[in-house]
């Protein structure tokens, strides 16, 4: 089973263990199609009852925890998915786990740039991190500057405007 990580027990809301999980993802409505949570680093499997979205959280009641004092144990903890649960996504849409480690290369010298290490979502677009031996960098995910991902070969071409790197 490969696990990804989806969202983070952030609170408990209310009195019967239900779960505030903060997403790591940008349609927080996924959630609800979920059968089967994982949470922490031991991977604890819960059948998930009922999840709903809640301003910019997710709600969720799992079979197993029934009380706050219950759910407070997982708190702060990680939530994972069996990558299985994922949907199929549109043509140039890519899950940010698919693209961490990718190699970043400049699409015009070849030469390599670093390796894509995080991705910040905002809502004008997304921001990759890119880290080589000597620094680290920031690229707008826009088409103007990410040029090509090719996630069989774990390569992403961009074209640096100038003052990014």
């Amino acid at each position: 089973m490969e696990f990804i990580k989806i969202g983070n027990v952030a609170n408990v809301h209310g009195i019967k263990g239900e779960l505030s999980i903060y997403p790591y993802t940008d349609d927080i409505n996924n959630f609800c199609d979920y059968k089967k949570i994982y949470i922490g680093e031991n991977k604890q499997e819960f059948i998930i009852s009922r999840s709903r979205p809640n301003k910019n959280m997710v709600i969720m009641q799992v079979k197993g925890i029934a009380s706050r004092d219950e759910a407070l144990k997982y708190k702060t903890l990680d939530i994972y998915i069996d990558k299985s649960q994922l949907k199929d996504l549109d043509d140039d849409t890519f899950y940010i786990s698919d693209l961490i480690g990718l190699e970043v290369i400049d699409n015009i010298s070849g030469e390599a740039l670093g390796t894509l290490t995080n991705v910040f979502q905002n809502p004008a677009n997304d921001i990759y991190e890119v880290k080589n031996d000597n620094e680290v960098f920031y690229i707008p995910a826009i088409r103007q500057v990410v040029k090509k991902i090719d996630i069989k070969n774990k390569k992403i071409y961009v074209e640096l405007m100038e003052g990014l790197k």
